[in-house]
């Protein structure tokens, strides 16, 4: 399959089941929905762990990837205040983590498919891989 439809997949089915588990009423329904959708959320973020070194060059690797575990780390310093988010209303909530997950699984379409290539080593060959992307065919 390659990394970026490992990404978008889970994304968009963690996205969907967000959604609809905003919409049930309260229950074991709207539980099993929501740890299903995190389960999901594990499996693309798993997939964009290995994925981020494979895109880029070697100089630019340990800080790359550094980069996207701060940023990961952010993000999770803001996730309680989606948690608060369901004072305003009920499924508050799992409509913004389901928005979000649209969102990123439509990114993960501007990042070049990595399957079957060999990892970057310079420059060039960055410039090279990010070509291959979605809209760049």
């Amino acid at each position: 399959l390659g990394r970026r439809y490992m990404v978008m997949g889970p994304m968009l089915i963690a996205s969907i089941l967000s959604l609809i588990a905003a919409f049930v009423p309260r229950g074991i329904t709207s539980v099993a929905l929501a740890v299903t959708a995190r389960f999901f959320n594990n499996m693309a973020y798993s997939t964009v762990i290995q994925w981020t070194p494979e895109l880029l060059p070697t100089p630019m690797r340990a800080s790359g990837a550094s980069f996207v575990h701060i940023s990961a780390f952010a993000a999770i310093t803001v996730s309680p205040f989606l948690i608060y988010s369901d004072r305003v209303w009920e499924g508050l909530s799992l409509i913004l983590v389901g928005v979000i997950g649209v969102l990123a699984a439509g990114v993960a379409l501007l990042v070049p498919e990595t399957k079957g290539r060999s990892m970057p080593q310079t420059m060039d060959d960055w410039k090279t891989i990010n070509n291959d992307t979605i809209f760049s065919r």
